[in-house]
């Protein structure tokens, strides 16, 4: 694209500490319920975000959702910790976990996978649990 190299960086996420069940990146279903591996959508929107450590591998950010979003009304929405807009849940996997995040709560993820452009970054995955709790290790 236009002489630049696209690249992405990022790590194999497991279900299991033998790593024998990997958790693949979904745009569609949950991975085991109330977990899911997704790229975040509409990231376009907030380029500026995207540049920011807070979207570096391994950050947190949260999910949250909008029930009065005109457009989705199961749209979850993935903010970073200070609270800027990074992008959506695919409509489908939203529709998936909607009804297991209650109104005023927030969901959880790490960046486990980013893709760059000519230097820029233009694109997270995320892996994140809704309506329980959320624990990582790595090596």
């Amino acid at each position: 694209r236009d002489g630049h190299k696209i690249h992405a960086e990022g790590m194999d996420v497991y279900a299991d500490p033998e790593r024998t069940r990997e958790i693949d990146i979904d745009q569609e279903a949950p991975a085991l319920p109330g977990v899911f591996h997704c790229k975040i959508v509409g990231v376009t929107r907030h380029a500026a975000v995207l540049q920011t450590p807070e979207l570096d591998l391994w950050a947190q950010v949260l999910v949250r959702p909008e029930p009065s979003n005109p457009v989705d009304p199961n749209a979850l929405a993935v903010i970073t910790p200070s609270g800027k807009p990074v992008g959506y849940l695919p409509a489908e996997l939203a529709a998936a976990l909607s009804g297991q995040l209650p109104p005023h709560s927030l969901g959880q993820a790490l960046v486990t996978n980013t893709w760059t452009d000519g230097g820029q970054r233009t694109g997270v995955a995320i892996l994140g649990t809704v309506g329980r709790s959320f624990g990582a290790t790595t090596e």
